[in-house]
């Protein structure tokens, strides 16, 4: 797990107690025997000389690249559409994915448009996720 602050320096401890104190988010502990982090379960007393703070890194979401695509069957459908419109991508290229859908013209979405105005199912519509690939 890669951590948000670097807290073998005093700015980096400092950092983590200043990120509770604005959202009041608890964050992870490690002390003692145990060498990894865990969910802080009551409010920090920030003992520094025993215990270690830190929060993890939040991923974030990018676009494919034509290497992270998934080349399988899928699904997309537009974001908060209604009716839903779902279309079957059938063929991919260095920075887009080619789609068809019976009742329109095939059409072809950069994979930065994938990201923001699509979402992806790789199990006939059971699941969505968002076409992109998150990176911490």
């Amino acid at each position: 797990m890669k951590l948000k602050y670097d807290t073998s320096t005093l700015n980096g401890k400092i950092a983590v107690m200043q990120e509770y104190e604005r959202t009041g988010k608890r964050p992870m502990c490690r002390g003692g025997l145990d060498k990894n982090f865990r969910p802080l379960s009551t409010s920090p007393f920030w003992q520094w000389n025993d215990l270690d703070y830190n929060y993890p890194v939040e991923p974030t979401l990018k676009p494919w690249t034509f290497e992270t695509t998934p080349k399988s069957y899928m699904l997309l459908k537009r974001k908060a559409q209604e009716p839903l419109i779902v279309v079957v991508a059938v063929a991919w290229t260095k920075s887009a994915i080619r789609t068809l859908h019976p009742n329109f013209d095939a059409a072809t979405y950069t994979f930065d448009y994938l990201l923001e105005h699509f979402e992806h199912s790789l199990d006939a519509g059971k699941t969505w996720q968002p076409c992109g690939t998150y990176e911490s």
